[in-house]
């Protein structure tokens, strides 16, 4: 076959009689199809099935299609098959192949993947020789592939060098991530009769999928030979260095002519003794030996820490040193000294302590301490405590850097003087942005004190000081003296606007920033001048002023670009794709920029980089109607999260409210119940028991408990929330309109009108005395108000607040905004009730139209808009015309929303109503019956469940008059519990009942 042709193909050296091809009909020949996919050729086949290489019309390229074999169609491979390839198509890495598509046709799972022009890695080995560095070098390639799965918690689990393409032009893809191992275990259960029977040649062959055992034996971690094994990414360091060592020396790790024989020589550690007369240095082989230690936990802690092991050539030290010794004759000696003090090591290299003297210390800590307890705040001491303990922290983890990187070059030798300098220099600006913190809480208010914990753990990551690769990148320092001068003077002004920004003080630190811009600009050094320019982009955004923040940000991203900043480059990418998504309507925009995102961040390695675009793909995935995939993506986000919660608690407090309200929205309430309490416990645990900030967690646990029926529990919940602020601020602080609405909105969804009415009008209070008349919030709780006062028929107030809610939210918004499209929904449904249908059709359908702009045509508020307009249809005897917005509407419901959905029970009664009225009542029963079992399930109010029972009693009036007369006494009573809003309704029934 082919080398090139053979690139994809699954098994070792085509050896095509281990395996039965899916039966190649007609439509697999060349010039035929598989979906849009034209067929070229067949590449080869493996265990799972056939490659083909195919040409994609809709974008002009040619892709290698991978077909599943057919016994394995409908069964847990095919599922496995489709969520691996999922998961890797959000995996954009220039070391991993591409995933372009996953499909089905005629019940036949397909993988599109970017079609690679070259060989396997096992045919690269064997063209030549290779010397060791060169083996080293296009391993390290792809490892740095597998390290970016990792990172976003994909395992390989068959990492060998025939899943290893080495394109023509010369770039390393790892293939077939997660994509070679489609049954539920590794190892299936019945196996050992079929690892007993392999022989020396299979052991030799890639033996995915085939026989008892899944991944190739070759291969595989002791881990993995134990059935049921509890996996993780170690089992890809173990497999890549049986890989690594068989390129180096020629063979493999492990003698063995049997399967039993090898899975002990692994268990037990026995690897080889190299080869005579092998060049491999002896630091390589120990690099590599850890890598195949039978204990994970004696690996690398993770394919980074591997690949940077494998960097760290002494020979490469020793040369550098040498050169400069020659060059620079006796002076060079000096240098050397410098290299390896002839000091004891205890001795050297112990002046980090005194680097923060002035910075963070008990003189520090004192200052602190007054302007905290000097605000008299009840918890001023315990926020100190944790603020304190935060910034003990973060001046430890300067400290060891500090030291270790200067022992790194003074004691070890391992590191040039180059790169210790760019250590320090990286170190100085952490430094710097410590003093600024502690300078800004020396001042502190009762602001700042609330903001402390959260601005102490947002202080930049130590981490980055230790990426030789990201450091030796960067754009070095300007050479004149001067410009020198006037860049770290300005980048201590940076440090200090940016640690106002993190105590909140956006308004009055922006000005002063776009100053920074204008001089930063003037330097003309572009890593300040990136820097700058993200601060004054962060702070147009956080005050919603999203167009600033967008042009800003654009220039930011070039700068980033020029500077050579890729964590901050990938960090404005996901925040550009936050500003996308938060103009409404740029989704799709939104959803591309996120993908660069975390492609962006995972090149540069930076792990919270990584989360916070996950997270932006996740949000921009969840309004394009693409609920699976964001889910994944907030799950790769939170992973992280979890493991980096000390360095970025924000973060992970952020991404576990988020994935609440996603699970919220789409009906997973238990589940959404868990994120926020999860939440609320991480932000009780950084910032303390009695933080205002907690109202919002309180307040989200309340939107689940009435989502769950679970009144007393919400009710609970929002009156905690409340309290928290109140008690902090006061009744009249604006931070208190917006709980005071949540509770207006409680009492409204549990039908305690009365409470509304009363919480909403204080909101109204609230907000119009402290944020003026005009303000949006005061305008979503004066639609809110309207929306209540127009259910207790007090049409003429309610029609005044929803015209002044409209207009503010128009100013503030946009016309054609989501907020703008639920007033509109107000306004119909008060116009429906007052008898005016053609107005209600005329604002049901320009409401409907907006989401459909704002949020996307696939997205469930669209639909759910939709409802309302099929509802006025069907109850004004418009059946046909509400039947086609239905049939739109329903197929983006039952995507989006779970079966039991109340949204799920509207669709079937209004289908059930069109059916009784066309003389089909029998027909309905069903539909019905099933409609107010899930409307009751979920706690829906009597006046949700009244009208459908109302129509359950219509279908059941020939059929079962007896039930029927039940039905309606039941449906009469929750009608009248309802009143004035449901009194066409009521009256209906009650005209109904006469003529029976």
């Amino acid at each position: 076959m082919d080398e090139t042709l053979s690139a994809q193909h699954e098994t070792d050296d085509s050896d095509e009689s281990l395996v039965t091809a899916p039966s190649a009909g007609p439509e697999w020949t060349r010039g035929g199809s598989i979906d849009r996919f034209v067929i070229l050729e067949r590449i080869g086949a493996g265990g799972m099935g056939v490659v083909l290489a195919a040409y994609d019309p809709e974008l002009d390229r040619k892709v290698a299609l991978k077909i599943l074999r057919p016994h394995l169609r409908d069964t847990k491979a095919s599922v496995r098959l489709q969520r691996e390839a999922q998961a890797m198509a959000k995996l954009a890495h220039p070391n991993v192949v591409t995933i372009f598509d996953v499909g089905v046709v005629d019940g036949q799972v397909y993988v599109a993947m970017e079609f690679v022009d070259g060989g396997t890695l096992r045919h690269w080995l064997k063209r030549e020789a290779r010397s060791w560095r060169e083996v080293v070098d296009i391993f390290s390639a792809a490892g740095r592939g597998l390290a970016a799965a990792h990172a976003v918690h994909l395992m390989h689990r068959d990492f060998k060098p025939d899943n290893v393409l080495v394109g023509a032009d010369g770039r390393v893809r790892v293939a077939d991530f997660g994509l070679a191992s489609t049954t539920s275990n590794l190892l299936e259960s019945g196996a050992p009769d079929a690892r007993s029977s392999l022989g020396s040649a299979d052991l030799m062959r890639g033996l995915t999928g085939h026989g008892g055992v899944i991944g190739t034996p070759a291969y595989m971690a002791p881990e993995q030979h134990a059935a049921g094994g509890d996996l993780d990414e170690r089992v890809d360091q173990f497999a890549f260095c049986v890989a690594l060592y068989e390129g180096l020396y020629g063979e493999r790790p492990f003698a063995a002519d049997s399967y039993n024989r090898l899975a002990d020589e692994v268990k037990q550690g026995r690897v080889r003794e190299a080869p005579r007369g092998s060049k491999v240095p002896a630091w390589l082989r120990t690099v590599v030996l850890r890598g195949l230690r039978p204990d994970r936990n004696e690996r690398y802690p993770s394919m980074d820490a591997l690949l940077r092991a494998l960097r760290r050539d002494p020979a490469v030290t020793r040369r550098r040193a040498l050169a400069v010794a020659l060059v620079a004759g006796l002076a060079g000696l000096a240098v050397w000294g410098q290299l390896r003090d002839p000091r004891p090591a205890a001795e050297v290299c112990t002046g980090a302590a005194q680097r923060l003297a002035g910075v963070w210390g008990p003189s520090e800590r004192a200052r602190v301490a007054t302007a905290f307890l000097a605000t008299g705040m009840a918890r001023a001491q315990a926020t100190l405590d944790r603020t304190g303990a935060a910034l003990d922290r973060y001046a430890s983890a300067w400290t060891t850097m500090h030291t270790d990187a200067c022992r790194a070059t003074r004691v070890r030798g391992e590191q040039s003087e180059q790169l210790l300098d760019l250590r320090m220099a990286c170190l100085e600006r952490r430094r710097g942005q410590l003093a600024a913190l502690v300078e800004v809480l020396a001042t502190a208010d009762s602001g700042v004190v609330d903001r402390a914990v959260r601005a102490a753990s947002d202080l930049e990551s130590i981490d980055g000081c230790a990426d030789p690769e990201q450091l030796k990148a960067a754009v070095a320092p300007p050479k004149d003296p001067k410009l020198a001068a006037r860049v770290k003077e300005l980048d201590a002004q940076l440090a200090h606007l940016t640690a106002l920004r993190t105590v909140g003080k956006y308004k009055p630190t922006i000005d002063e920033v776009k100053i920074l811009v204008r001089d930063a600009d003037a330097t003309g050094y572009a890593p300040l001048r990136a820097r700058a320019h993200y601060l004054l982009g962060d702070l147009h955004g956080v005050l919603a002023e999203r167009d600033d923040a967008m042009r800003v940000f654009l220039d930011t991203l070039r700068l980033a670009a020029d500077a050579r900043l890729d964590g901050l480059g990938a960090r404005t990418l996901a925040y550009i794709a936050e500003v996308h998504v938060g103009r409404g309507g740029e989704y799709q925009q939104g959803f591309e920029m996120a993908r660069v995102a975390v492609a962006a961040a995972m090149r540069a390695g930076d792990e919270i980089a990584i989360a916070r675009a996950q997270m932006a793909l996740a949000w921009s995935l969840r309004y394009l109607s693409r609920y699976d995939e964001a889910d994944a993506a907030i799950s790769a986000s939170l992973a992280i999260l979890e493991r980096r919660a000390k360095d970025a608690p924000k973060d992970f407090i952020s991404a576990l409210t988020r994935a609440g309200t996603a699970a919220l929205d789409g009906g997973r309430y238990d589940q959404a119940r868990q994120y926020h309490e999860r939440a609320l416990a991480v932000m009780t645990a950084a910032l303390g028991p009695d933080h205002p900030t907690l109202w919002t967690a309180h307040l989200e646990l309340a939107n689940v408990g009435i989502m769950q029926a679970r009144y007393q529990d919400a009710i609970r919940e929002a009156q905690q929330a409340l309290t928290t602020v109140e008690r902090t601020y006061g009744p009249d602080h604006p931070d208190v309109a917006v709980p005071v609405q949540n509770m207006g909105y409680l009492f409204n969804e549990i039908g305690d009108v009365d409470h509304a009415v009363e919480y909403y009008r204080r909101g109204d209070a609230i907000a119009a005395k402290t944020m003026g008349p005009d303000h949006p919030v005061r305008a979503m709780n004066n639609a809110e108000l309207a929306n209540v006062l127009r259910r207790q028929g007090h049409y003429a107030e309610a029609k005044r607040l929803l015209d002044y809610s409209l207009a503010v939210q128009s100013k503030a918004n946009g016309a054609e905004s989501g907020q703008v499209a639920l007033t509109l929904s107000f306004l119909a449904h008060l116009a429906r009730q007052q008898g005016d249908v053609a107005e209600a059709r005329r604002l049901y359908e320009r409401a409907s139209a907006l989401r459909k702009n704002a949020n996307g045509a696939d997205h469930v508020e669209y639909a759910q808009t939709m409802l309302d307009e099929v509802s006025l249809a069907v109850e004004t005897g418009r059946c046909a015309d509400g039947m086609v917005i239905l049939d739109r509407a329903q197929p983006i419901l039952a995507k989006g929303l779970p079966a039991d959905h109340p949204n799920q029970a509207t669709v079937m009664a209004l289908r059930a109503r069109c059916a009784i009225d066309a003389g089909r009542a029998a027909d309905a029963v069903p539909a019905l019956e099933k409609a107010v079992a899930l409307l009751e399930k979920a706690g829906m109010q009597p006046r949700e469940v009244g009208p459908v029972r109302f129509q359950l009693a219509r279908a059941l009036a020939a059929t079962a008059p007896d039930r029927s007369r039940s039905e309606a006494d039941r449906a009469e009573a929750e009608l009248a519990a309802s009143l004035p809003e449901r009194a066409s309704t009521l009256a209906k029934l009650r005209a109904w009942r006469r003529q029976r």
